[in-house]
């Protein structure tokens, strides 16, 4: 109950502008750590894939791009249906 009192006070002693740029910084270090993070999986799902079309094709695995040969946009509006391929 103390500890509510005391930061009941500071909250009112902080107007909003001093406290939205903490919510946005913080947001925005969350947006760029998940964005990291997608981009460090997507690079680990294109290495595993890239092993795995080797080992079923049978091609040398020079033939297949060391590195993703497309942008996210284009991985993510890609139509990979098997009429499309």
């Amino acid at each position: 109950m103390v500890t509510w009192q005391s930061l009941s006070k500071q909250a009112e002693q902080l107007s909003w502008r001093e406290i939205a740029p903490q919510g946005y910084r913080q947001r925005l270090a969350l947006i760029w750590q998940l964005v990291r993070s997608l981009l460090e999986g997507t690079m680990a799902a294109y290495a595993d894939a890239r092993t795995k079309a080797q080992a079923k094709t049978g091609l040398p695995i020079a033939l297949f791009p060391a590195e993703l040969p497309f942008t996210w946009e284009q991985a993510m509006t890609q139509d990979l249906t098997s009429e499309a391929v």
